[in-house]
């Protein structure tokens, strides 16, 4: 027997897709014999009780390897780079691929089955609808002032609904080319409840000045992770608003605290030393222990405070996500987040020194032993040569292709790794014994969409 695609051979829904989701084939049961507990049905008489270890609790694990995801990357990157970016959502298949791949749940790992082809044709769409929009306000701009002010109202709503349209597309992209034990996922929610409570949470947010920011992500995850499926089992979620926004005010104000305490002892003894260091530069101390000095710890407290909402946002979610009597655990800390956050901007910062420094040492080779060369070569700084413009460009490309794939190293792995490593599942085998296989909706262009509005991963 050949099974389905997306089906194991074997599985009670081998038969094909779009088929309903049949009891087992196991003997009939008469209907006198169906246990007289309440909310029993037909359907819970012919399925097979659940394993005695169906009250145990196992934790989920990651069995990917830093070595073959930085080898991933190191391919991607250099395969990004002379198709103009095109490759990259090709690279974020095979990430996705590798992640969901190597995440084990109840000796199972979990499946991704998008394809890069299709976040490519859904960024085109976003494009095709974009261009045309942005030609016609410059060309009213250009012919009508008075037209394109008038217009300016409606293209901005317009481009907010297309916007949102995007992220919701994103969601139903990635839940319905997720599987599990060879079964997809679906999703039940529509996109109109979806834009209606984001449009009014984003109000109350820039009204309350951030403060609703927990609310507003509470009221979207109960709606689309409720309207989330695996086969015929529906999620459920209990998360609330204010579960969720005690734990992010806490959050914020310890870290608020320690980094007030590490400023007040930290900068007064760097002004010293920058003052020590260099006595006789006065512009340098002047721009040094001025506002300027301020720019790194705010990026660093910035960067903090999000990881900080981040790690409590993961955890809030998976405690408060079910199927049945099956429940998600997580025990992640916010250090955990926090420290992959850290990484990546000490990484980005320690990449941006060392191109300054071997930039600054090829300049002053170049300058020295082949002076006349060097300016035939780049021009001036006035009047740079079109290949120092190439140059230029083709370095900026670089810098952020190794950005990307740092951020995707310590921010994408290392988020997902600490998450599922602290992740441990209640009574897995009960939701096992009753996952049945249900044709899922297809997710359309897929997400590829949001990349055309700066969304994308």
């Amino acid at each position: 027997m050949t099974a389905a695609p997306g089906r194991r051979v074997g599985d009670p829904q081998a038969a094909g897709p779009g088929a309903p989701c049949p009891a087992p084939a196991s003997p009939p049961m008469p209907v006198a014999a169906i246990p007289a507990r309440p909310g029993a049905t037909i359907r819970d008489a012919h399925e097979p009780p659940v394993a005695a270890s169906a009250g145990a609790q196992e934790n989920v694990a990651f069995t990917g390897t830093r070595a073959a995801f930085a080898g991933l990357l190191a391919r991607g990157s250099l395969l990004t780079l002379p198709t103009l970016g095109l490759y990259r959502f090709w690279l974020i298949t095979d990430i996705r691929r590798h992640l969901w791949g190597n995440t084990v749940i109840a000796g199972e790992p979990l499946e991704y089955a998008g394809r890069g082809g299709e976040l490519l044709r859904g960024f085109l769409i976003g494009m095709a609808v974009l261009i045309p929009i942005n030609l016609l306000l410059t060309l009213l701009g250009l012919t009508s002032f008075g037209s394109s002010v008038s217009l300016a109202g409606p293209t901005f709503f317009g481009l907010m609904v297309l916007q949102q349209f995007a992220q919701f597309r994103t969601f139903a992209y990635r839940i319905t080319r997720s599987r599990y034990r060879g079964i997809a996922g679906s999703l039940d929610a529509q996109f109109a409840g979806y834009f209606m409570r984001r449009i009014g949470w984003d109000s109350a947010a820039i009204l309350s000045l951030g403060l609703a920011i927990p609310f507003r992500r509470a009221s979207l995850d109960r709606y689309l992770i409720g309207g989330c499926r695996i086969g015929d089992q529906k999620a459920q979620f209990s998360g609330t608003g204010w579960s969720l926004a005690w734990r992010v005010y806490l959050g914020w104000m310890i870290t608020a605290l320690v980094w007030l305490v590490i400023g007040v002892l930290s900068v007064p003894l760097l002004a010293s030393l920058i003052t020590a260091a260099a006595p006789d530069l006065r512009e340098l101390r002047e721009v040094m222990t001025g506002p300027a000095l301020a720019i790194i710890p705010t990026l660093v407290v910035g960067f903090t405070f999000y990881a900080v909402y981040i790690a409590i946002w993961h955890r809030w979610r998976l405690n408060h996500l079910s199927f049945g009597t099956t429940r998600f655990v997580s025990a992640l800390r916010a250090r955990q987040v926090v420290g992959c956050y850290l990484r990546f901007g000490a990484g980005m910062l320690l990449l941006l020194f060392l191109i300054m420094v071997l930039l600054g040492i090829i300049a002053l080779f170049l300058t020295q032993h082949f002076p006349e060369e060097t300016r035939a070569l780049f021009g001036t700084s006035e009047e740079p040569s079109t290949f120092s413009a190439v140059l230029t460009v083709a370095g900026i490309l670089v810098v952020l292709t190794l950005i990307g794939a740092m951020r995707r190293y310590f921010v994408e792995r290392g988020v997902w790794v600490a998450v599922m490593s602290t992740l441990s599942v209640t009574q897995p085998q009960a939701l096992i014994e009753r996952l049945r296989y249900c044709e899922p909706a297809s997710a359309g262009a897929g997400e590829g969409l949001a990349d055309a509005f700066s969304l994308g991963p």
